[in-house]
């Protein structure tokens, strides 16, 4: 009886041993919070897949065109989508703890002075935006029902930061908005002096999200809230940001 308790318990302690798990997410070129480098992926790349290591859980993250991300993640093809809103995505799960902020900033081909006030700063310009980018309020309700003094042209391409550019410095958008880190480091690695920002708005949550189509989304869920929540989320969250931006 003794041996037949021996063996089970030592049964027992294999199958409890945690099996390796993976991840897989669909996200969109958002340099340098995602990148296609395979030598720098975007420091949430780096942050999530190190934060997800300490619960043996391997992320892969596929980098596609957003609108065809979004698509793939909820018809079941990913587990999710790596940063995003819930007005990008309203049919996903979403954890209680941000993955982390963007900023969205103004930015035009002339170098003026342009302050958002209200709604009607943006009357009888071109606003370039990047199609089912979630840029937070009050942009969502510009982009979404536009009025008719306002005037939205959206891109949707593997290089859509380029695309907006380009039209910008032909005059086919008086203004486009993209995220101030992200802009800047595109400068950089382009050259791009003739691109000048100009008003922001505060800082964004964003969130990795689950597919409505997960048959296990809860449990991803909690997990993410937990491994989000620490003290250590927030120190390794800037140190791997810093590997990008300083």
């Amino acid at each position: 009886m003794l041996t037949l308790l021996v063996v089970l318990s030592v049964a027992a302690s294999v199958t409890a041993e945690p099996v390796p798990k993976k991840l897989t997410l669909a996200a969109t070129n958002w340099c340098p919070f995602i990148c296609q480098s395979p030598d720098k992926k975007g420091f949430v790349v780096d942050y999530l897949t190190e934060l997800l290591i300490t619960k043996n859980i391997e992320l892969t993250v596929d980098v596609l065109p957003w609108s065809r991300a979004i698509m793939a993640a909820r018809n079941g093809q990913y587990d999710g989508l790596l940063t995003s809103t819930p007005v990008e995505a309203p049919a996903f799960h979403f954890p209680n703890q941000a993955t982390g902020t963007y900023q969205m900033c103004f930015f035009s081909a002339n170098q003026r002075v342009f302050n958002y006030k209200e709604r009607s700063s943006l009357k009888g310009m071109t606003l370039g935006v990047v199609k089912d980018y979630g840029y937070g309020e009050p942009l969502d309700s510009v982009i979404n029902q536009p009025k008719t003094d306002e005037y939205i042209l959206s891109v949707a391409s593997s290089t859509p930061l380029k695309q907006l550019v380009n039209l910008a410095k032909v005059r086919r958008v008086d203004l486009f908005v993209e995220d101030s880190m992200v802009m800047g480091h595109y400068q950089l690695m382009e050259h791009e002096m003739d691109i000048h920002q100009l008003d922001c708005f505060e800082k964004i949550p964003f969130y990795t999200a689950i597919s409505p189509n997960h048959s296990a989304p809860e449990e991803l869920i909690a997990l993410l809230d937990e491994l989000l929540s620490s003290e250590q989320a927030k120190k390794l969250y800037l140190e791997k940001q810093a590997n990008y931006t300083q």
